[in-house]
C-alpha cells in the first residue's frame, strides 16, 4: 500500500471509529415524551438488537481542499464488539472491528491492527460499547457530555477527556428527533470535520 493510501487508510481508520461512536445506535425509537431527555434516556433508547444496518451520507470537510468529498455507504452492528462501515462510492473501502482486530480492506489489500496497540483506538471502542449497551457510566468516564431538547429534538454534545485523544478528535455531535438519529458530526483537528447523515434502515444481510 502506498505511503498515500496508508495516510488516508488511517486517517478514514480513525475518522470511522468516532463516527461509529453513535452510528450503532440505528432504528433508534422514543416514546412520546414532554420536557428534557437526559444522557441515561438517550442510552436506554438507543440500544440495539443485531444484526441491523443503517444507510448514511457522509460529508467530509477539509481547509486543504476547494469542496467537500462526499461519501456513500452503510454501517452494520453485528454483535457485541463487531461492527463494520462500507463505503461503496466514491471509492470502496470496508472497515471492520471483531475480537479486537481492526481490519480495514482497500484497493484488493486488507490490513490487519490490534486496537490495543493504540489507547486512543480502545478508548473509542469502550464508548462505542457503551453506546450498543446503553451503559451511561464508561461512556460518561471517556467523554464529557451535554444533552440538550427533548425526546423529539435532541442533542449530545460529547468532549473527549484525554489529552492524547482530544489533540485528534475534538468533539462529536449528535443529533435526533423521536424517530431516529438524524445527524452525527465529527471534528478533527486542523478544522476537519466530517457530516453523516443516516438514511433508510434496512436489515443486515
Amino acid at each position: 500500500m502506498s505511503l498515500v493510501n496508508t495516510a488516508r487508510v488511517l486517517r478514514f481508520m480513525r475518522a470511522a471509529l468516532v463516527g461509529s461512536i453513535v452510528l450503532p445506535a440505528i432504528a433508534i425509537a422514543f416514546a412520546p415524551a414532554a420536557g428534557a431527555v437526559d444522557l441515561a434516556g438517550v442510552l436506554s433508547a438507543t440500544r440495539v438488537t443485531p444484526p441491523a444496518r443503517v444507510a448514511f451520507l457522509e460529508e467530509r470537510n477539509n481547509p486543504m481542499f476547494d469542496e467537500p468529498l462526499v461519501l456513500t455507504g452503510y454501517v452494520e452492528y453485528l454483535g457485541p464488539g463487531v461492527m463494520r462501515k462500507v463505503i461503496e462510492s466514491p471509492f470502496s473501502e470496508t472497515f471492520l472491528i471483531d475480537a479486537g482486530e481492526i481490519a480495514i480492506e482497500s484497493d484488493g489489500e486488507t490490513r490487519k491492527l490490534s486496537a490495543r496497540s493504540s489507547r486512543a483506538l480502545t478508548t473509542l471502542l469502550g464508548a462505542i460499547e457503551a453506546i450498543l449497551s446503553g451503559n451511561e457510566e464508561p461512556l460518561g468516564s471517556v467523554f464529557d457530555y451535554e444533552v440538550t431538547g427533548s425526546a423529539s429534538d435532541w442533542r449530545i454534545e460529547l468532549t473527549p477527556k484525554a489529552r492524547r485523544l482530544a489533540r485528534h478528535l475534538t468533539g462529536v455531535t449528535v443529533t435526533g428527533d423521536d424517530d431516529a438519529v438524524n445527524v452525527i458530526r465529527t471534528d478533527l483537528d486542523g478544522g476537519e470535520s466530517h457530516v453523516m447523515r443516516l438514511l433508510k434502515d434496512t436489515p443486515s444481510q
